[in-house]
C-alpha cells in the first residue's frame, strides 16, 4: 500500500564567504571575530504537484518549478566545540556561542535556479566549526484556495530559538483552545435528544396534551373513552424490557405501534461496546439533523395510525407527546400529517424551550448540565455546522449513552479508533494543524584562507556536495579565514505525506449482514446479505485527513521533545511528550473525487517527523484516518450502523515502518546527516514512517469490504416505520350453488 519515502529536495545551501574590501585582518585579534558575508544559495528542483494551489507545500512538476515562499524567523547559531570535532555535526544539544536573528533573508519568488543569491555580512566567532541554521517560509500570498492562512500553510503555536539548546522549541498549532462554545454545544445537544428520549405521559411533571393531533384525539373512535389524564404513567423506556411486553396491555406482547416506539428507542439509545471495536456513533450538528429526520418520521407515522387496541391508541398519544417535544426544538418538514419528514433544521427557539422548567425536570440529574455563560455562548452558534466551525473534524464529535442513568453525553476522553499511538486518552483538544513548511541545518564548516566573490561558490546543490577549488581546506574559523561555507545543504526540518486515493475494485461490499445479526442472531448467511455498491468517479468525496501518533512538540534538532518539566544538571525531570492528531482539511479540489480508473490527484500535509526515542529500530506504526462525504445517492452500513447519503464517514489505514520501500541501505542522503545521531555525529538511519526533508507517497485503495470498516455511523431508525397493509372487504363472494336439492324424503 505504501509508496515508501522519497527525498523533497535538498532546499537551500547556506554559504559564508569574505567581502572584499571589508575585511579588516586585525579583526580576529581584537574582537575574537572574523567579518565574512552570508550567502543563500537556494536550490529550486523539480517535484510533484502540490496540495493546496501548488504553492503552500512548494512542490513543482515535472515541468515547473515550484514558486519559492521566502524565509522568514530565519536563524543562524555559530558553535565552536574544539578543533577535536572539526568536521562532524553536532550530535546532542549544545548551548550556541552565538545567535543571528536573520529575520526574512529572502523574499517570495526571489530565489529561482538562475538566481539565487543572497549576501548579508556577518562576523564569525573564531574557533566556529559548526552551523545550526532554523526558519521557516514566509505565509505569503501566493494560492487561490478559500482555506485560512492557517489550514493552507499550517500553523505552530511556538517557534522559539535559543542560544540554549535545551529551551529551542517548536509545537504544533492547536485546532481547539478550551472553547467555551463548543463544550456548551456538546452539552446542549446531549441533553436535547436526551429529553426528547425521556418523554413521558405522567408523573410530577407531566403536562396535558390538548387532543389536537392527527386525526383529533378526540374524535378518534378507538380513544376507549380514555380521557388526557388517565393515559397511564409510562415513559419511552416502558416500551423497551427483556420480555418484550406491553407496558399497557400487561401479560401481552407488543402491539404493532408500540413495536415501532420500542424500536426507535432501542436504536437511538444502543451504541454498541467490544474488545476489538465501539461504534463511534456521529455526534455532528449535520448528524443530529439526520437522526431526528429519521426519528421524527416514524414518529410522524405513529402519531397518524389508527390503533387497533388500546395499548396502540397509548402508543398514538405517547407519539403526539414526542411530535410536540421535536417541534419545540426542530423545524420539520413533510407533505402531509403522517407523512416521512424530508428536511430537518435546528428551531429558533431551542434555546427558550431548553430552559422551560417542564423541560429541564425531564433531564436527568447525572446528565451534563450548562452554566449561564454557556447558555449565553450558545446564543451566536450555528448548531448546524458543528464542531466543524470551531475549525476541527467531522470525526471529533461523536456520542455516548449512559446505560445506567440513561443520558446522552460526549466523552471528554477518548481514543479515536486506536489513532493514539501512546494508547493514550484524548480529546477534541488534540486536535492540530499541519506544521508550517520549516527549514534546518546541522553543518561543520569550511573555510579557506582565499578570499571569494559570490560568484565563485558553486550555483546549485548538486555543485554544492561535490564542486570546490582546492583550497578550501579548512575545518573552523581562524583569524586568517578570509571565506566560510557550510559544508551541507539547508533542508527541510519536517517531512511530508503525499496522499492518492484509488480503487482496488468498484465492486464494494457494505456490511449490511452484520448489522443486522446483531439484533436479529437467527438470520442465515442468505438473509439480509451484504448490499452491493457500485462506484462512479463521484461516489466518494475525500473531505480530510487525520493523522495520528504526531508529536506536538520538537526540540534543537525537530524531534520529539519533552515539555512540562525543568533541567537538573542538565538531566530533564517530571517532564512528559506529548502526541496528538493532525487534521487536514485543506483538500485541494482536484484531490477531492476519487475516479474508478488512476487515482485522484495527490494531496499534500506537512508534518513533524515521527521518531520514538528509545525505540530503536522497533518505530511506531502511524494511523491515517480518511475523512470521506458519502456521495452515492444511497444508504450503507457501516462498521456498527448507517452511513447516509451526503454524510461524513472515516476509514482508517495503517502505515507500519516495515512496509513499502524506500529508506534502506544506501538510500540515506549523503549532502546532510538525517537526525537522529549517534554520538560520532552520524545518522542513526532508523526506518519510520515521517523522516526530516522526506516525502512519504501513499496511495491507499477502498477495496471489496473497505465499507464494512466504516466509522462515524448514525442509529438505522427506517426498519421502524415499517407498516402492514389490511383490507377488509365486507362483500360475501359466491360459493356452491345447489340448484336442486328435494327434501321431505324422495
Amino acid at each position: 500500500m505504501n509508496k515508501s519515502v522519497y527525498v523533497l529536495m535538498a532546499c537551500a545551501v547556506a554559504v559564508l564567504s569574505s567581502c572584499e574590501g571589508l575585511f579588516d585582518p586585525d579583526a580576529g585579534h581584537n574582537t575574537k571575530e572574523v567579518k565574512a558575508q552570508f550567502v543563500f544559495n537556494v536550490a529550486t528542483l523539480s517535484g510533484r504537484q502540490t496540495k493546496q494551489s501548488a504553492a503552500e507545500t512548494q512542490v513543482g512538476t515535472s515541468t515547473t518549478t515550484a514558486v519559492f515562499r521566502g524565509i522568514t524567523g530565519a536563524n543562524l547559531m555559530t558553535i565552536a566545540r574544539g578543533v577535536d570535532k572539526d568536521g562532524t555535526i553536532l550530535a546532542e544539544d549544545m548551548d550556541a556561542d552565538r545567535v543571528y536573528d536573520l529575520s526574512s533573508v529572502v523574499g517570495p519568488g526571489s530565489i529561482s535556479a538562475t538566481n539565487s543569491r543572497r549576501v548579508l555580512e556577518m562576523s564569525l566567532p573564531l574557533g566556529t566549526n559548526t552551523l545550526i541554521f532554523y526558519g521557516k517560509a514566509m505565509k505569503s500570498s501566493v494560492g487561490t484556495d478559500s482555506f485560512s492562512p492557517d489550514d493552507s500553510y499550517g500553523k505552530l503555536d511556538a517557534y522559539s530559538v535559543s542560544d540554549q539548546a535545551n529551551e529551542t522549541i517548536f509545537s504544533l498549532g492547536k485546532r481547539l483552545n478550551n472553547e467555551t462554545g463548543f463544550y456548551a454545544t456538546e452539552k446542549l445537544l446531549a441533553d436535547i435528544l436526551t429529553i426528547i428520549m425521556h418523554t413521558n405521559l405522567a408523573g410530577t411533571n407531566h403536562v396535558a396534551i390538548p387532543a389536537d393531533g392527527c386525526p383529533e384525539l378526540n374524535n378518534n373512535p378507538y380513544k376507549y373513552g380514555l380521557t388526557a389524564d388517565q393515559y397511564p404513567a409510562i415513559s419511552w423506556s416502558s416500551y423497551v424490557n427483556d420480555s418484550n411486553q406491553s407496558p399497557v396491555d400487561i401479560g401481552r406482547s407488543l402491539h404493532p405501534l408500540e413495536e415501532k416506539l420500542a424500536h426507535l428507542y432501542k436504536q437511538m439509545t444502543t451504541i454498541r461496546y467490544s474488545e476489538t471495536a465501539t461504534e463511534l456513533r456521529a455526534g455532528s450538528g449535520e448528524a443530529t439533523l439526520r437522526i431526528i429526520k429519521d426519528l421524527w418520521s416514524v414518529i410522524n407515522s405513529v402519531r397518524c395510525d389508527e390503533p387497533t387496541c388500546e395499548a396502540d391508541a397509548v402508543a398514538k398519544f405517547f407519539a403526539e407527546r414526542v411530535h410536540i417535544r421535536l417541534k419545540n426544538y426542530f423545524a420539520g418538514t413533510y407533505s402531509g400529517e403522517g407523512t416521512a419528514v424530508t428536511g430537518v433544521g435546528f428551531g429558533s427557539s431551542i434555546l427558550t424551550y431548553f430552559q422551560l422548567p417542564t423541560e429541564q425536570a425531564d433531564l436527568p440529574a447525572a446528565a451534563p448540565q450548562l452554566t449561564a455563560a454557556e447558555l449565553t455562548a450558545l446564543e451566536s452558534i450555528n448548531l448546524s455546522l458543528f464542531p466543524t466551525n470551531f475549525n476541527i473534524p467531522v470525526g471529533a464529535a461523536f456520542i455516548a449513552y449512559n446505560t445506567a442513568d440513561k443520558y446522552f453525553y460526549y466523552p471528554t476522553v477518548f481514543n479515536t479508533s486506536a489513532m493514539s499511538t501512546s494508547g493514550a486518552s484524548y480529546n477534541a483538544e488534540n486536535y492540530y494543524f499541519p506544521a508550517e513548511l520549516l527549514y534546518f541545518a546541522n553543518s561543520p564548516v569550511r573555510t579557506s584562507a582565499t578570499e571569494h566573490k559570490a560568484s565563485d561558490y558553486p550555483m546549485t546543490t548538486t555543485a554544492w556536495a561535490s564542486t570546490w577549488t582546492s583550497d578550501w581546506t579548512g575545518t573552523h574559523v581562524e583569524s586568517s579565514t578570509r571565506s566560510v561555507a557550510m559544508k551541507y545543504d539547508i533542508d527541510y526540518g519536517v517531512a511530508m505525506l503525499e496522499t492518492m486515493v484509488g480503487y482496488k475494485t468498484t465492486t464494494l461490499k457494505d456490511n449490511r449482514h452484520a448489522v443486522m445479526l446483531l439484533d436479529n442472531p437467527g438470520l442465515t448467511e442468505s438473509e439480509e446479505p451484504d448490499q452491493t455498491i457500485t462506484v462512479d468517479d463521484g461516489s466518494f468525496i475525500l473531505t480530510g485527513l487525520v493523522i495520528g501518533g504526531q508529536p506536538v512538540n520538537v526540540g534543537w534538532n525537530l524531534l520529539s521533545r519533552q515539555v512540562g518539566g525543568h533541567y537538573e544538571e542538565n538531566q530533564y525531570v517530571g517532564g512528559h511528550y506529548e502526541d496528538g492528531f493532525i487534521y487536514d482539511k485543506a483538500v485541494h479540489p482536484d484531490s477531492q473525487a476519487i475516479p474508478t480508473t488512476g487515482t485522484s490527484a495527490s494531496n499534500y500535509t506537512v508534518v513533524f517527523d515521527n521518531y520514538v526515542e528509545g525505540g530503536a529500530d522497533d518505530q511506531e506504526s502511524v494511523t491515517v484516518a480518511l475523512e470521506f462525504k458519502n456521495n452515492t445517492g444511497k444508504d450503507f452500513y457501516g462498521n456498527y450502523n448507517i452511513i447516509q447519503d451526503g454524510g461524513h464517514f472515516y476509514l482508517l489505514g495503517t502505515l507500519k515502518p516495515d512496509e513499502g520501500t524506500g529508506l534502506g541501505t544506501g538510500q540515506w542522503p549523503t549532502d546532510h546527516i538525517v537526525p537522529p545521531y549517534n554520538t560520532d555525529g552520524t545518522s542513526k538511519e532508523i526506518r519510520r514512517v515521517f523522516v526530516q526533508d522526506f516525502m512519504t507517497t501513499v496511495t491507499f485503495k477502498f477495496d471489496t469490504n473497505s465499507l464494512k470498516y466504516a466509522y462515524l455511523t448514525v442509529p438505522d431508525l427506517r426498519a421502524s416505520s415499517l407498516s402492514l397493509g389490511l383490507s377488509v372487504d365486507i362483500t360475501w363472494k359466491q360459493g356452491i350453488v345447489y340448484d336442486e336439492v328435494i327434501i321431505g324424503g324422495n
